[in-house]
């Protein structure tokens, strides 16, 4: 076959171009390697020079970009975070994760208490709660938005709430995690996190509770300068340590996990808008779905996708864990406090700040944090996983109460939060 022949069958939809001069980012360059691989996997005898141009034009990096990125990972295997210029960060980028889930916890509480949650209430929530950050109204707003909320203009000036698709994604979960341990499966929970001790140390685990399981620990040294620990973890070692990881764990047991990208890795890509016609229907047929592409628009060649994807959109996390008699369980977004392993990071975090650990080499950090995750004891798991539960109590119930107290009103037009639904005085 010549080389036009496997542009053909390598070159997936156009994607928009990384700007002149803009930095790459982890995402950008973590894209480039699983492309990469993909490539190789599918034809190893591609020439280099058809590969860094094939890889071009799926990530919308140029070439010289591509071929940096490849040789920074074939002589360090890693990537690094850009060094980016010294810019005015946001104001929105400094609220960390836990606050953030705070911030969430304080609009579920006004639903609770039976009081509609809005926005110039949690704006006065905020400046009253020394444990939340205070913002203006519309960096308020801003967060909320991220937080993926949405107003439902049942009252004058609109009541925040979770959007459909998490209320129904959160229902399942919780439908699932219940029906999991009625037919006497272990649960465990996966998680990571990072503690800086000197040298930052990043860790996977994974637990039940009982404990953290014996021999799952993945430990190492922080070398980027991202602050988020996620974009260092390289999704083809995290497969690899996941199924090593599979082995120490009960059969039939499930693993929840939240939806960090290594998580969430496809088999393949499916079909979306941004495919050309021709691709879509290449795909179609590689199903053996035979279709007439003069028959057919772009709209109907998707839907038949639709029709179809079910058997081929599946999470590589998710194969793997089924073949090993394992159960994959996805928590919805933003429900981190639904992962007792969250409560464990907190105490592991607290022992290190009240003994002052501080290290200058990361054996001895590492040693650290391994000792602090040792003195967690038998009655603080129970405690963990109670907490836990009675979290999923509450957001069982946070679904009833928001539906009952909705009901009262009869408007039912629904906004999502964006910058065209802020009213002038919303934007003061």
């Amino acid at each position: 076959m010549d080389e036009t022949g496997i542009i053909s069958e390598l070159t997936t939809p156009s994607v928009s171009k990384n700007k002149r001069g803009q930095p790459i980012s982890i995402g950008k360059k973590l894209s480039i390697i699983n492309v990469y691989m993909a490539l190789k996997a599918e034809n190893p005898k591609i020439t280099y020079k058809l590969l860094t141009k094939t890889i071009s034009e799926r990530t919308g990096v140029g070439t010289t970009s591509v071929q940096r990125v490849l040789s920074e990972y074939h002589n360090t295997k890693s990537i690094k975070a850009p060094v980016l210029k010294k810019v005015r960060s946001r104001l929105l980028d400094e609220i960390n994760e836990i606050d953030r889930n705070a911030m969430r916890r304080k609009v579920y509480s006004f639903w609770l208490n039976g009081e509609f949650p809005m926005l110039d209430k949690i704006v006065s929530a905020a400046v009253d709660d020394e444990n939340l950050p205070t913002l203006k109204r519309s960096s308020m707003y801003m967060l909320l938005k991220e937080l993926k909320f949405v107003f439902r203009r049942q009252l004058r000036n609109g009541v925040l709430t979770d959007s459909d698709d998490l209320i129904i994604w959160r229902r399942n979960y919780l439908r699932d995690i219940r029906k999991y341990r009625e037919e006497g499966r272990t649960i465990y929970y996966l998680d990571e996190t990072s503690a800086n001790v000197g040298p930052t140390v990043t860790m996977v685990h994974i637990a039940s509770n009982r404990g953290f399981v014996d021999g799952a620990l993945w430990c190492f040294e922080s070398k980027t300068n991202s602050a988020d620990y996620r974009y260092e973890l390289d999704g083809d070692q995290f497969t690899e340590w996941f199924k090593q990881t599979l082995s120490l764990l009960d059969a039939g047991s499930v693993v929840v996990v939240d939806n960090a990208p290594y998580h969430c890795a496809k088999l393949e890509q499916i079909p979306s808008s941004s495919w050309k016609k021709w691709q879509i229907v290449q795909w179609l047929e590689s199903k053996h779905v035979s279709v007439d592409s003069q028959a057919y628009a772009k709209a109907e060649l998707l839907r038949l996708v639709a029709s179809h994807q079910v058997h081929y959109d599946k999470y590589v996390m998710d194969e793997i864990a089924r073949g090993e008699d394992r159960i994959v369980l996805r928590l919805p977004p933003y429900h981190g406090t639904l992962n007792p392993v969250e409560l464990a990071w907190s105490a592991i975090k607290a022992d290190l700040k009240s003994r002052d650990v501080r290290c200058d080499r990361f054996d001895v950090a590492r040693r650290s944090v391994v000792d602090a995750m040792n003195r967690l004891t038998a009655d603080n798991w129970l405690d963990f996983e109670r907490q836990t539960r009675r979290e999923e109590r509450t957001f069982w119930n946070l679904d009833d109460v928001m539906d009952d107290m909705l009901d009262n009103y009869s408007a039912d037009v629904t906004i999502k939060l964006n910058d065209s639904s802020l009213s002038e005085n919303e934007n003061e």
